[in-house]
């Protein structure tokens, strides 16, 4: 008898994958969160810090969280036209970028998956093209975050002049790159992921600042790099857990404090927590927005 192989195997083994990942993220959060509240009194000044913030400082942090959508967004299209052929306009892209941000928070990934499934439902794009979509977005971010790392362990101690004018040379070369027609979606997408990398940086300064920690250039610089690096950690990397710690290991080589892991911990949770404050009034729009394409494709069909 000839066995036929069961076609489910791959989509299964994809499941436990991804049901592992999400496991371990939220195990490496509830650590993280234990970590913190057990040493206190260690973070006592962060406290004081924190109690009292920084205007200026939380504006920066609530409103590059919010420019991170449209330029999210710009990457997702940029890449889903080039695997697809399918261009999707900006402001139905960033409603699905700002719903997936906010879903993707819990386990399994479930803002990745619906913002798949929406695709396939409403632009006919087959699923496969629009992981590939989302893996090259994290393919192309990883090498950029690594040249970071590089440049900041053989240069050292970087000036912020030197950081901005090195960040805003490559944001212009890349720019004018996607100008070229058979290079225009990759370079469009990587001068998109270039610019966020520099604004996520100025998130985390600015977390750290609400901490009482001011960081350098060469501070900021690396612990952005291995924020990235852990974000693209195959089926661990994509949701919580990963990396708060990948942050918190980065201060601890950058910042000679008492409790610099605790401290590296607690602006990336900052960070997520402003995130959150954000995207939830924003996900009230964008799930409108959605609906009416959502009827409009029912009406069509």
């Amino acid at each position: 008898m000839v066995q036929i192989p069961d076609q489910h195997i791959p989509k299964r083994r994809w499941h436990r994958w991804r049901v592992a990942g999400s496991a371990i993220g939220l195990l490496l959060l509830i650590a993280a969160i234990g970590l913190i509240f057990t040493r206190s009194q260690e973070l006592s000044g962060v406290w004081s810090a924190l109690a009292k913030p920084h205007p200026a400082e939380l504006a920066t942090l609530l409103v590059i969280s919010i420019l991170l959508v449209p330029l999210t967004a710009v990457v997702q299209n940029s890449l889903l036209q080039y695997t697809s052929g399918v261009r999707v306009s900006l402001v139905e892209m960033s409603s699905l970028i700002t719903l997936s941000t906010l879903l993707n928070m819990l386990p399994l990934w479930p803002g990745a998956i619906g913002r798949i499934g929406y695709h396939h439902k409403i632009h006919g794009i087959h699923p496969t093209r629009s992981a590939m979509a989302i893996i090259a977005a994290r393919l192309i971010g990883l090498p950029i975050a690594l040249t970071a790392l590089l440049m900041v362990w053989i240069f050292g101690d970087l000036h912020l002049s030197q950081l901005a004018a090195a960040w805003i040379v490559v944001s212009v070369l890349l720019l004018l790159g996607s100008l070229v027609a058979r290079w225009r979606c990759a370079m469009l997408a990587a001068a998109a992921i270039w610019i966020s990398f520099g604004l996520e940086a100025i998130r985390y300064r600015a977390a750290f600042a609400l901490l009482g920690v001011p960081l350098g250039a060469s501070a900021m610089t690396a612990i952005t790099g291995g924020s990235t690096v852990a974000t693209s950690i195959p089926f661990l990397g994509g949701g919580p857990g990963a990396r708060e710690w990948a942050v918190g290991w980065m201060t601890t080589q950058y910042e000679h404090l008492p409790a610099a892991l605790e401290v590296g911990l607690l602006a990336d949770l900052l960070v997520r927590v402003a995130t959150l404050a954000v995207m939830l009034p924003c996900a009230v729009l964008a799930y409108r927005i959605l609906s009416r394409q959502i009827q409009r494709g029912r009406r069509q069909s």
